[in-house]
């Protein structure tokens, strides 16, 4: 019995290390993470930076790095902990799915999270002239 009511108390003390590992994060929330637009047009995503309760006072910085040609984000802030998030696709960028990393910087905690931006053409039709 004493075996078993150790590797419970192991466990336990496993348990909250990781449940204190966890504090202190914060995460990037999107109100989605697929966005569709056409070349040449720029589309929205509201992200928000949720905290854990002891993180609350942390000043988190969002950025890009290394974004696919032609594609641009910038983000305009909205409210505490709250952005828009600009996509725009350049009129020559070629129909495809792009990834865009989004990053979320402190003092102590970076986070990243994904957007997918699939970007379509339209091809004008062109006239025989009879």
């Amino acid at each position: 019995m004493k075996k078993i009511t150790s590797i419970f108390v192991v466990a336990l003390v496993a348990l909250a290390s990781v449940v204190v590992a966890a504090d202190g994060v914060f995460q990037l929330v999107f109100s989605t993470t697929d966005v569709s637009l056409q070349a040449g047009e720029t589309s929205t995503v509201d992200l928000t930076i949720s905290k854990s309760k002891s993180y609350q006072k942390a000043k988190v910085e969002v950025s890009t790095n290394k974004l696919p040609q032609g594609i641009e984000v910038s983000f305009e802030p909205t409210g505490d902990d709250q952005y828009k998030v600009i996509i725009t696709a350049g009129a020559e960028v070629p129909a495809g799915t792009y990834s865009v990393m989004i990053q979320g910087k402190s003092l102590r905690e970076n986070r990243a999270a994904i957007l997918n931006v699939t970007v379509s053409t339209t091809t004008k039709a062109v006239g025989t002239g009879q």
